[in-house]
């Protein structure tokens, strides 16, 4: 279908989360950022695995969501 590219990740860790100039972030990601998510290993890992859980369970929201729409299929996430 052909999505939208999003920002370069080259020095992603160390970076806070939503707050790359040049981008439209979805709100969630912009809240996790404002609520303190700096990228590290750990946390972009978990988030590329299934964005709108760890959204959902790092913000303590229900309806937290994401824009991204890539999603590793179940047994895929080792």
């Amino acid at each position: 279908k052909g999505g939208k590219t999003g920002p370069n990740l080259y020095g992603i860790a160390g970076r806070t989360a939503g707050a790359e100039e040049g981008f439209k972030y979805g709100a969630s990601l912009v809240a996790a950022g404002e609520k303190g998510l700096v990228w590290d290993e750990e946390s972009f890992v978990a988030y590329v695995q299934d964005p709108k859980a760890f959204l959902k369970d790092y913000l303590g929201e229900t309806s937290a969501k994401s824009k991204m729409t890539f999603k590793l299929a179940k047994g895929q996430e080792t």
